[in-house]
């Protein structure tokens, strides 16, 4: 979309909020987890925005789609690493459920970017040029188009002021 930043969209200001709160989730992992369930889970949550970013600013809409299905894809991949996290017991649900939450969110904003971005737009105007009329142009009164008896009969003329 030229004109506009990557940093504008809401669907990536959600997928920043959410990979914001994943890093800051991952401190609570047991160190032991570094390598394995918090790396995965920070890679993931880290994909979501990037991808979406990625997608903006890509030329084409088949390929911003392709990018905002992957970032839709790693979205349910933190949400899968949250839950994994929740259910060994590294994360209380009160941690992952808000987060959950948002990736849900996130993905129906996903799904409604993808359906604007597939709307048809409206053909573009060279500057300064002017719309052509959607309806028939109202006739000057007083002329055969207007009153379709080829002149002003039957109305009332005009007042006129008094002085």
């Amino acid at each position: 979309m030229p004109g506009t930043s990557h940093r504008d969209l809401r669907v990536w200001q959600a997928g920043m909020e959410i990979a914001t709160d994943c890093y800051a989730l991952a401190k609570r992992l047991p160190r032991d987890e570094l390598f394995g369930l918090t790396a995965q889970l920070r890679k993931a949550a880290a994909s979501v925005p990037a991808n979406i970013a990625e997608g903006h600013g890509r030329h084409t809409l088949k390929e911003s789609i392709r990018f905002l299905n992957i970032a839709n894809g790693s979205a349910v991949e933190v949400d899968t690493h949250l839950e994994l996290a929740r259910r060994i017991g590294y994360l209380d649900a009160s941690a992952v459920e808000p987060i959950q939450a948002k990736i849900n969110t996130l993905g129906a904003m996903i799904t409604a970017f993808k359906a604007a971005l597939r709307r048809p737009k409206p053909p573009r105007q060279a500057p300064g040029a002017r719309l052509a009329p959607t309806t028939a142009p109202v006739p000057a009164p007083g002329t055969a188009a207007d009153s379709g008896t080829g002149g002003s009969a039957g109305r009332t003329p005009p007042r006129t002021s008094r002085s």
